[in-house]
């Protein structure tokens, strides 16, 4: 709840002082995600920090969804209610179950980086990758590659049509100071080689 609010305040803080709006992405664990009382404590903190419903996306595993799908299911459409982005981190990592994008609206999912790390050597990884945007296409869902750490990758992608990407290539982990530095700068485009 802690981690929900402050990632809130400080994407609002941000709006706030000029950078253009952007989605804040928050993990979900399989144990939070089963709390009846989850939609409720997000929108509270919403209304507490001001921050619009469709600037915070929430992640979750496949794996986490598994456990007890129906009644994540519940909640999370309560959420998506709400405006909030819905995301699945993680897809093809574990049990991937193609039913979850049939099922559920989710708005992004984020190919599993083991896909990524050997993807310049290994051809089955590349299909997969492919088969995984032309997915997302076809459901209207962002695709992100994670852990994208190599020029050669990008370039893959990128051919790939995998428009969105994460990882040390972009950027190491930031502070809140040197993040807010990145994001003054306006385009943060620049760190693609």
């Amino acid at each position: 709840e802690w981690i929900i609010k402050a990632a809130c305040l400080q994407n609002y803080l941000w709006q706030q002082n000029g950078i253009p709006g952007l989605p804040v992405s928050v993990n979900l664990s399989s144990r939070q995600l089963q709390s009846p009382n989850l939609a409720a404590t997000i929108a509270r903190i919403l209304q507490s920090t001001k921050l619009e419903p469709h600037w915070l996306e929430l992640e979750i595993t496949e794996q986490a969804i598994g456990e007890n799908s129906e009644i994540i299911f519940k909640v999370l459409r309560d959420i998506l209610q709400m405006g909030v982005q819905i995301c699945i981190d993680g897809f093809g990592g574990s049990h991937c179950s193609l039913i979850y994008l049939k099922k559920f609206p989710f708005h992004s999912l984020k190919v599993h980086q083991s896909f990524i790390k050997e993807l310049e050597n290994n051809p089955k990884d590349t299909s997969i990758i492919s088969a995984i945007v032309g997915l997302g296409q076809s459901f209207n869902i962002r695709v992100v590659a994670k852990g994208v750490e190599k020029i050669q990758q990008l370039k893959l992608l990128r051919t790939l049509q995998c428009n969105e990407m994460q990882g040390y290539l972009f950027s190491e982990p930031l502070t809140i100071e040197d993040a807010t530095n990145v994001l003054k700068r306006g385009n943060v485009n620049y760190l693609i080689p």
